[in-house]
């Protein structure tokens, strides 16, 4: 599910750059993780927004996903 679309510098409000896990440029297939994993945050930064800290593709949030869901809320517009 869509939660939000963030700008690049919004990032940095969810969560530590050096804290994600870079998945690759192709969607996640969850039949290939464990089903302990299968409850995570996904961001996606597209080829246009990639730059030298942020590489195209997908990158999993280690992270509990109602505080996630609270910083979204309080960012700033």
């Amino acid at each position: 599910m869509l939660r939000a679309v963030l700008k690049r510098d919004d990032c940095k409000h969810l969560a530590d750059p050096s804290s994600l896990v870079y998945l690759g440029e192709e969607f996640p297939k969850l039949s290939e993780v464990g089903r302990e994993a299968r409850d995570f945050a996904l961001l996606r930064v597209t080829a246009d927004e990639a730059n030298g800290q942020w590489k195209s593709g997908y990158y999993r949030l280690d992270a509990d996903l109602m505080e996630l869901n609270a910083r979204l809320l309080v960012l700033p517009e």
